[in-house]
């Protein structure tokens, strides 16, 4: 089961956001006294914050704190909307493991997955809920997939065998745009029952991106920082530059 919810081994109370001084002190305060491999988070009630969407994202962006934003399933529909539509379209990072799993389970859906919706313990959104989402954000979910689908450039052009890139990098078109989407894709690289899926066969179009792609922009990080997971399969191909080839002209014919 992929729980997004058991994300905490210390165990901070729900709250609400704003976040007070005592609830921030006792976060950094456990963040310190750590043990390494734990994980130190706070759980945000969504329904009793007064933060809410693009504001909510902002302020955790700039905290730089882990959260796990909880969500009530039977909240407007619109609310949740709201909330994940701001974390998509965010230009700060924002940690949150449950909002990472919505987005992925927003991209699996445009693929026509639907399994990875049973892999979630908790998920907020039902399939006919991703899909009226879907059909209300085209532009951000699209933004999403393009560039989620140009990381199979990004693997080619950080591989150890650079011929493939080379070959290829003519015949790509470049997006020189910043802000072309949300930063928090990123996160999407540590879910591994969605990237393992996502990343199963290679898409049609892909492009390069100038600025995501070489700039340390995700949290003043470069995005190689956030690329390499153990659960990503793309990794791979860094090293399998024949794979990769093979891969790629059997989807170009």
């Amino acid at each position: 089961m992929f729980d997004l919810t058991d994300y905490t081994s210390t165990e901070l109370h729900r709250v609400s956001a704003p976040l007070s001084v005592e609830e921030l002190t006792a976060y950094f305060d456990a963040k310190e006294k750590a043990t390494p491999g734990e994980r130190v988070a706070f759980l945000i009630d969504y329904t009793s914050s007064t933060l809410k969407g693009k504001a909510l994202m902002t302020y955790l962006s700039n905290l730089e704190v882990k959260a796990v934003v909880v969500v009530d399933p039977n909240s407007p529909v619109e609310e949740r909307f709201e909330l994940l539509s701001a974390y998509m379209s965010s230009r700060g990072i924002v940690e949150c493991p449950n909002l990472a799993g919505a987005a992925a389970l927003v991209l699996a859906f445009t693929g026509g997955d639907t399994e990875l919706h049973g892999y979630l313990s908790n998920p907020w959104l039902t399939l006919e809920e991703i899909s009226e989402f879907i059909q209300n954000h085209v532009e951000i979910v699209s933004a999403w997939a393009v560039m989620m689908n140009s990381m199979w450039v990004f693997a080619a052009e950080n591989a150890t065998n650079k011929e493939l890139f080379e070959n290829i990098r003519p015949e790509l078109i470049e997006i020189d745009d910043a802000y072309f989407v949300g930063k928090n894709f990123v996160n999407l690289f540590a879910l591994a029952p969605f990237v393992e899926t996502y990343y199963s066969s290679v898409p049609d179009k892909m492009f390069y991106f100038t600025k995501q792609f070489n700039d340390a922009m995700f949290a003043s990080k470069k995005l190689i920082s956030w690329f390499i997971m153990p659960s990503n399969p793309l990794l791979f191909f860094m090293e399998a530059h024949e794979e990769i080839s093979q891969l790629w002209q059997t989807s170009s014919s």
